[in-house]
């Protein structure tokens, strides 16, 4: 896990050494429901989380995204604001 702060963000960032994801999987990954086809018959789920965690991110005014390679892994990673933005008081 990387954490770090950069230009007033916080960066958060996960790797792992899986299967990774084709270039096609990318654009897809954080839509609802959608589930990696190489994976969906050994792991369970419903392909809503990374979807759930994309909207909190958003909500919060950050923005997450993935770098993978097929075949050697994936880093799934976001960033939101460390400082507010704007003050309504």
């Amino acid at each position: 896990m990387t954490v770090k702060r950069q230009n007033n963000q916080l960066y958060v960032g996960v790797k792992d050494y899986g299967i990774g994801m084709k270039p096609d999987q990318l654009n897809k990954v954080f839509e609802k429901f959608y589930r990696v086809e190489e994976t969906s018959h050994r792991f369970q789920g419903l392909g809503i989380g990374l979807y759930i965690s994309s909207e909190i991110i958003s909500r919060h005014g950050g923005e997450i995204n993935v770098r993978s390679v097929y075949g050697e892994g994936s880093e799934f990673y976001f960033t939101i604001p460390v400082e507010q933005l704007s003050s309504d008081v």
